[in-house]
C-alpha cells in the first residue's frame, strides 16, 4: 500500500522515501540563514556556519522535529525547557519569526512534500512542530508573547514630522539629498500612493505636464504587479498643494533644477546612475537614511507613543 510516496511493508515500518540520487540541496538566499542557524544549533557549534555553506544529503536528512521545536523554543523562550506554572511566556520572538523559520527550513528538506510520518519525511511538517507553533500562537493571543511588530501607515503628524526632520537635517549639513531630494521623494510617494520600490523606479520620462492642465503633471505610474492589462494603468495627474512644505509642484521644481544640472541625461528620476541595480541601490540608500536621521530619532517615536496613549 503506498503511502506519502513510500511503501508500508509488513512490520508498519515505512521504506525510505526515494529521493533522487543527484540530489543537491537547492539555493535561496533568505532562507539559507534560517537553515544556517538551525544546523548550527543541533550540531551544537559556538559559531553559526558562515554563509554560503552547503549541507549534505545525509546531514540533512538527520534532522528531526525534535530539533526543530527544541531551536524554535529557544528563539521563543530562551530555553528549551519552560513551564507555564513558572512563569515562562515567548516573549523573544513572534510565531510569525518562528513560521518563517519553518518555512525557510522546509525548501531544503530532500524529503520536501511529504508530512512526517514514522520518522520519516519533511520535519517541518510534523505535529511537535505545529503545536509548539500553535501553542505560542495563543499566547500571543491573551497578550503572553512578545510584542506584536505589524506595520502601519503613518499618520498625517508623522509624515510632517518626517519631513520636517529631513529638511532640518539637510540645512543643518547643507545636503541636497537629505535637504531636497529624499524630500521629494517622500512627497512623490504620498502623492502616487506608492511604495520605496516604486518611486525608486520611476524614470525620467515618466514625468510630463498635463496636456490640458498647465498648472497640473501627468506621470505615468508603477502599477501593481497585479495590473495586468495597460488599459488598466492610467497616467495620474499632479496637483499641487495649498502648503507648500506638501506641494509636489514647488519641490518637483526645485529638485529637478539642480538634478538635471548635475545629470542631464539622467535615465531615472531620483538618481543620475544609469545601471539596471540603480533603482536597487536607491531604494536602500534611501531607507537607510530615513532610518538613521528620523524613524529611529526619539524625537520622531515619540509621535507613535501619543498614538498609543490615545488608542
Amino acid at each position: 500500500v503506498a503511502a506519502h510516496n513510500s511503501t508500508i511493508i509488513n512490520s508498519g515500518v515505512p521504506a525510505p522515501f526515494h529521493i533522487d540520487g543527484g540530489w543537491r540541496m537547492p539555493r535561496h538566499e533568505k532562507y539559507e540563514s534560517h537553515l544556517r542557524q538551525v544546523m548550527t544549533f543541533v550540531h551544537g557549534r559556538s559559531d553559526t556556519y558562515p554563509k554560503g555553506t552547503i549541507f549534505s544529503r545525509d546531514q540533512l536528512l538527520e534532522l528531526k522535529p525534535q530539533h526543530l521545536r527544541d531551536f524554535l523554543a529557544m528563539k521563543a523562550y530562551k530555553k528549551m525547557f519552560f513551564s507555564y506554572e513558572a512563569g515562562d511566556r515567548p516573549i523573544y520572538a513572534r510565531s510569525s519569526s518562528l513560521e518563517q523559520v519553518k518555512k525557510g527550513v522546509s525548501f531544503f528538506m530532500p524529503n520536501h512534500e511529504p508530512q512526517w510520518y514514522l520518522g520519516q519525511g519533511n520535519p517541518t511538517k510534523s505535529e511537535v512542530v505545529t503545536k509548539f507553533i500553535n501553542s505560542v500562537k495563543l499566547l500571543e493571543k491573551r497578550g503572553e508573547g512578545a510584542p506584536a511588530k505589524a506595520k502601519r501607515a503613518f499618520t498625517a503628524a508623522e509624515f510632517s514630522k518626517q519631513l520636517e526632520m529631513m529638511r532640518r537635517y539637510g540645512r543643518k549639513k547643507n545636503k541636497f539629498d537629505h535637504g531636497v531630494k529624499y524630500i521629494a521623494m517622500c512627497i512623490w510617494q504620498y502623492h502616487t500612493i506608492g511604495r520605496f520600490e516604486h518611486i525608486a523606479h520611476f524614470e525620467m520620462s515618466d514625468l510630463k505636464g498635463h496636456d490640458r492642465f498647465n498648472f497640473a503633471l501627468n506621470t505615468k505610474v508603477q502599477w501593481s504587479k497585479n495590473a495586468r492589462d495597460e488599459q488598466r494603468c492610467p497616467d495620474q495627474i499632479l496637483l499641487g498643494s495649498r502648503v507648500d512644505n506638501n506641494c509636489i509642484i514647488i519641490i518637483m521644481s526645485i529638485y529637478l533644477e539642480s538634478h538635471l544640472e548635475m545629470h542631464l541625461d539622467s535615465k531615472y528620476l531620483f538618481t543620475g546612475d544609469r545601471d539596471d541595480k540603480a533603482p536597487d541601490k536607491l531604494k536602500t540608500k534611501f531607507t537607510n537614511r530615513l532610518r538613521a536621521v528620523v524613524w529611529k530619532k526619539e524625537e520622531f517615536n515619540e509621535l507613535g507613543d501619543d498614538l498609543n496613549d490615545d488608542e
